[in-house]
């Protein structure tokens, strides 16, 4: 045992080249918790440091002439062996680490390097150096464990979130994609593994995409993407924005990765708030040109009465064959036609006075386009698809006539002298409480059951601006014209309860559809006009209120034509003081409803509290539609729209002064 020991110590420093002695050589190994043995062919062990102790708990001499001077956990032996295998093979050192089991019992993690020892007289001897190293492993485990629990929670997250989470290398293909893409555009995520994803991208997003990863893999500095759109599988789009940020993996590869979440919720929503505050704008700018085009008409009847009127007066008094006959009736055939310009602009304005009763609209429009056919037939061809039974709407045939008749002058205008067709159809359909009524011009329809007619042609189309103007008093695109047609048709239809809405490109054509709520009345009986007398004469006073000397002057000459007798005001006060004094002789009162001082509806008050049974008939260069029920109630009994003509003034008043009201009288 002696002498093995011996040549054993002795081959120990010839291998490891070491002349110090074995005392500093065990200060090492006890040191380092490492211990060298040696093991001959035949497996016996013949050497082993004194450092076994500290380290396994054996003592050399435990070892020393035994199979072997380790035992090694079972699950580590085929392993070993192998590595053995290879050494004998090979002679070259092997590595490996295993578990060796302390003498108390337990194990530790060994990593040993072998080689083998050149035996002058004998086969090789296995000259093995081991070191513990448990503390290592069990750190190196702790890591593991660490990481393991740290990509099983970011697992978690990335399957738990709703935001995408997408992994790209530094070409810009998808290594990693989150399970919340299948929800936001129903792509599956590893089918995307691998791809440039760019091709899921909007056309017109894909460029700014693209150089916000650039700057993200050039720079590494973290970017932020503006909304973009992602194509779903279905074919749609869905909103997206994040962040992305780059990082170097452990292998030194780059990475960046992608956080987007889905925002079309929100972007619809903005879209929809934009949509609408751009109607409300729209409304209010309509509104106020509506009050502008309203108070200049108002002026202009006022204006246009006594010219009107004193023409008609003079008309009266001249013989047959007088040659101012001409000129007069020229004056008042131009002054018809600025009313009738008047009238157009107080139909911009808002709700008119109309004559209402059913009306079948594929009727009136068939009627309207033989009309035009002719006229418009030279520039572009009429074609009609016209609905049978449509459903009946409430309306006044005139106004709408006007409207039909302007739509189609202004599609053969944008046709021009090029070849081109017009397209006139006539529907229905029915409105939902979720109906989109962004693009439609006027007030929200009613739900249910809606009627409409449109008016196609293939011209040269509209760009937005003019689009967003063609509603507008007095703006044109016609080299002549006074730019009230669209504007006029606007008003007519608001007044109506309906809606127009538009489509047109430049050089695409443009569509009017024009949108009225189904009537739920069968039938409208209108009021039979009255006919005015020349020769009809009365007794009595009249009092006649109007702040316009023209208008009191033609009211004046006209009635007392007719025998009655005539005081007249400017104002409410001048009004109140002359009932007072003649209230027992007064047979009528005409009272204009817009005065300087007070409202009408506060002057027609005063007037009818000091003499509750007078008639009184209102006159206004307005209409009276939005008012008539409220007057009525309070007691009107006849209404007369500036301007009017002599004879219309008596026939109004030969009908109150007999006693007969009409407060809805056409004029």
């Amino acid at each position: 045992m002696s002498s093995a020991r011996n040549a054993g110590n002795g081959g120990f420093a010839e291998i490891v080249g070491l002349h110090a002695d074995r005392e500093r050589l065990n200060s090492a190994l006890e040191h380092m918790r490492a211990v060298m043995a040696e093991v001959a062919a035949d497996g016996r062990t013949v050497y082993v440091s004194p450092s076994i102790s500290s380290v396994l708990g054996y003592s050399p001499e435990d070892l020393i002439d035994q199979q072997g001077w380790i035992d090694v956990h079972p699950d580590d032996r085929h392993a070993l062996m192998s590595r053995a295998e290879q050494l004998a093979q090979s002679g070259q050192p092997v590595e490996g680490t295993f578990r060796a089991q302390h003498k108390s019992g337990h194990y530790l993690w060994i990593k040993a390097t072998s080689n083998l020892r050149m035996m002058p007289t004998g086969p090789c001897h296995t000259v093995t150096f081991a070191r513990d190293v448990t503390e290592e492993v069990r750190a190196s485990q702790k890591d593991r464990d660490l990481l393991r629990e740290s990509e099983e929670r970011c697992r978690v997250i990335s399957e738990a979130t709703r935001e995408i989470i997408c992994e790209f290398d530094d070409e810009g293909r998808l290594t990693y994609v989150s399970p919340a893409i299948t929800e936001v555009i129903d792509f599956e995520p590893e089918n995307l593994i691998g791809t440039t994803p760019f091709f899921l991208l909007h056309p017109d997003d894909v460029e700014r995409i693209a150089e916000i990863f650039l700057k993200c893999v050039e720079t590494g500095t973290p970017v932020r993407t503006e909304p973009y759109r992602v194509r779903t599988r279905g074919g749609g789009y869905k909103w997206l924005d994040g962040e992305g940020i780059t990082y170097r993996r452990a292998d030194g590869e780059m990475r960046c990765v992608f956080v987007s979440r889905d925002i079309t919720d929100r972007v619809e929503a903005e879209a929809s708030k934009r949509a609408l505050e751009e109607r409300m704008q729209e409304a209010q700018r309509l509104e106020g040109l509506g009050v502008l085009a309203g108070g200049i008409a108002h002026d202009f009847n006022n204006l246009l009465t006594p010219i009107l009127g004193d023409a008609s007066l003079v008309l009266m008094d001249l013989s047959q064959d007088s040659p101012a006959r001409d000129r007069l009736q020229k004056i008042q055939t131009a002054a018809r036609r600025a009313a009738s310009l008047t009238h157009q602009m107080l139909a911009y304005a808002g709700p008119g006075r109309h004559h209402v009763e059913p009306l079948d609209l594929s009727d009136l429009v068939k009627e309207m386009a033989q009309l035009l056919e002719s006229s418009v037939g030279r520039r572009a061809r009429l074609e009609t698809r016209l609905q049978p039974a449509l459903p009946a709407i409430e309306g006044d045939s005139a106004q709408l006539s006007q409207v039909v008749m302007n739509l189609i002058t202004n599609a053969a205008e944008a046709i021009g002298d090029a070849a081109g067709t017009i397209s006139i159809r006539t529907g229905s359909f029915g409105i939902g409480r979720n109906t989109d009524q962004r693009h439609w011009l006027g007030d929200d329809l009613p739900v249910g059951l809606c009627v409409y007619f449109e008016v196609e042609d293939d011209g040269c189309g509209m760009d937005p601006q003019t689009r967003a103007r063609i509603f507008d008093p007095f703006f044109t695109t016609k080299l002549s014209g006074r730019g009230l047609g669209l504007a006029a048709a606007m008003g007519i239809v608001k007044s109506h309860g309906g809606s127009i809405d538009i489509q047109s490109e430049p050089n695409r054509g443009t569509r009017f559809r024009v949108i009225f709520p189904a009537s739920a009345r069968i039938e409208v009986e209108p009021a039979a006009p009255l006919a005015a007398t020349d020769s009809w004469h009365a007794e009595g006073t009249v009092l006649v209120v109007d702040d316009d000397e023209g208008v009191r002057d033609l009211a004046r000459e006209t009635l007392e034509r007719a025998g009655l007798r005539l005081i007249c005001a400017a104002n409410t006060h001048q009004a109140v003081e002359l009932l007072r004094r003649h209230s027992d002789e007064l047979r009528l009162i005409i009272l204009d409803r817009t005065m300087p001082t007070r409202l009408g509806s506060e002057a027609f008050d005063i007037l009818r509290s000091i003499s509750p049974n007078t008639p009184i008939l209102l006159i206004s260069g307005y209409s009276m539609e939005p008012d008539a029920q409220r007057f009525i109630a309070k007691g009107m009994t006849g209404f007369l729209q500036k301007p009017f003509l002599p004879e219309t003034l008596l026939a109004q008043a030969r009908t109150l002064l007999n006693g007969i009201s009409h407060p809805d009288e056409k004029t």
